[in-house]
This record gives structure tokens, C-alpha cells and sequence, in this order.
């Protein structure tokens, strides 16, 4: 049987005739180039459609049909975790740590970030990816959005999930006594303490001969309060504005609505703020 044929090329010396290097050049894709000047109609691999080829080596093809380009993948976890905390709450040392997944390229750099600002770089990365870690010491207590990137050998910066913090003043909501028409700052405190941002809230109580309260702080307004028969009862609130010492140290007015004295069981204060 006729077996397959192959041309082999010596490279030759020419003074001396020595072999210098033997060259297959039907095997050795490096040694073939590729031509075509008809654009790719469809991507293929690592290859874009629209592509044409000038004189590319056989080898540099078919590596990026079968090995294309991959950007690294990274994801981030920060300790304490993220979202509503109440103004004046300071967060010190905050552990931050990135998990990274490389691809095609070794890892070159990681950074950690608030927002834009770097906040650390690791320069030496683990190339082979794994976990880089980081312990921010802050202080965190104004709204932050704490993330990581990666840069591979190629130049190719993948940012992480984005974990957020966000900071408000409270609100307090629940039964004062039947005297207490004009809450003093101090029974408002005494109340049940939400730390909450703008939502939809629902509250559910039992009372005897008390009246409901409801305070936010500023930059929050109640839009609305339900009873519990799902009615709105807002106009049955007495509008009052009373400064209450923040945890930071500050005063803030705050908006508070009293009711009249009821009793209830199961009384549902549905509100928007």
C-alpha cells in the first residue's frame, strides 16, 4: 500500500555542506503562511468576523480558532457586608478579598477600588489566579461602592461584582402613651429604630389607648399612611418637626406624625416614604 509522502528541507551550510537545520515543510505550521483578502462572513474561534489573512502563519490561525482569547473572570466579598447602615456607624477594617479565575493570560495586577479611586494594589499577583486579599482600614462611614479589578499579561482590566454601602439617619416608629400630643426627642428614640432608605414600610402593632408615631429624618417625607382597614389616613396625623440627636453627633429636624389615642389589635401602619 502507498503510503503518504512528505518533502523534507536541510538547511545547508554553504561553505562547509553541514546540516544547520531540518526543515517539514508540510508539517511545521510555522513554516506555512496563510493568505485571503475575502472577509470572514461569521466569527470562528477566537477569530472576528471581517478578518483577513496576509501572509499568517498556519500555526498563528488555527492557535486562535482553537485557543482564542479569554479574559480572566473575578469576583468580590467585603466583611462586613454591605448595605443600610445608620449614619454616625463607623466601619474599621474591612476585609476585602477577590477571587480571581485566569484564562488565557497570567494575572498581573489586582487592584481594589471605592468607586474610581484605588484604594490598594497588588502588583505581584498569584499569576495562575486564586484569592488576593486586602484588609481596608477605612474608616467607612459615608456611602461607598467597594469593587475589584483584575489585569491580565495582555493588558485586559475585568472588573468584579460592585458591593455598596449606603448611609441614612433613621427612622422610629410605634406607640406613645395617650398624653404624649407633642413627643418629646427623647420618647421618639424610645421608639422601634429603622434603618431604612425610601421604600414602602409596614408595621404591625397592638395598642391600647396609644397613639401611633412615625419620625423620619430629612430628605425622607411621608407620602402616605394606611390604616389598618388598608384606607388612607394620613390627614388623621398631626404634623410635628422635632430635633433628634443623630449617632454621628449631629441634630436633624425631623418630620413626625402622631395620631390620636386608639386601641387595636393587629394594627397594620402601612406607609411610603
Amino acid at each position: 500500500m502507498d503510503g503518504l509522502k512528505k518533502v523534507q528541507v536541510q538547511l545547508l551550510d554553504a561553505e562547509s555542506g553541514e546540516v544547520l537545520e531540518d526543515v517539514n515543510p508540510l508539517t511545521d505550521a510555522g513554516c506555512v503562511s496563510y493568505s485571503n483578502d475575502t472577509p470572514m462572513v461569521s466569527a470562528n474561534g477566537g477569530i472576528p468576523a471581517g478578518t483577513t489573512f496576509d501572509n499568517v502563519p498556519i500555526k498563528k490561525v488555527l492557535d486562535d480558532i482553537l485557543y482564542p482569547y479569554t479574559k480572566p473572570t473575578i469576583s468580590f466579598a467585603a466583611n462586613p457586608g454591605g448595605g443600610i447602615k445608620e449614619k454616625g456607624a463607623v466601619l474599621e477594617n474591612v476585609a476585602l478579598t477577590a477571587t480571581i479565575t485566569k484564562k488565557s493570560e497570567d494575572i498581573k495586577k489586582v487592584e481594589f477600588l471605592n468607586g474610581s479611586a484605588v484604594l490598594h494594589t497588588i502588583s505581584a499577583p498569584k499569576a495562575g489566579g486564586g484569592k488576593e486579599t486586602y484588609t481596608w482600614s477605612g474608616p467607612l462611614k459615608v456611602d461607598a461602592t467597594l469593587k475589584a479589578r483584575v489585569t491580565d499579561a495582555k493588558g485586559s482590566a475585568v472588573d468584579s461584582n460592585s458591593i455598596g454601602y449606603t448611609f441614612v439617619y433613621p427612622i422610629y416608629i410605634g406607640a406613645l402613651d395617650a398624653a404624649a400630643a407633642n413627643p418629646t426627642a427623647e420618647q421618639i428614640k424610645a421608639l422601634e429604630k429603622r434603618v431604612v432608605t425610601k421604600s414602602n414600610q409596614q408595621y404591625t402593632y397592638t395598642i391600647t389607648d396609644k397613639r401611633m408615631c412615625i419620625a423620619c429624618p430629612p430628605g425622607m417625607t411621608i407620602r402616605q399612611v394606611l390604616d389598618p382597614n388598608g384606607f388612607d389616613s394620613t390627614s388623621a396625623f398631626e404634623t410635628k418637626k422635632v430635633s433628634i440627636m443623630g449617632l454621628d453627633g449631629t441634630a436633624q429636624e425631623y418630620t413626625v406624625l402622631v395620631g390620636a389615642p386608639t386601641s387595636q389589635s393587629n394594627y397594620k401602619m402601612s406607609f411610603n416614604i
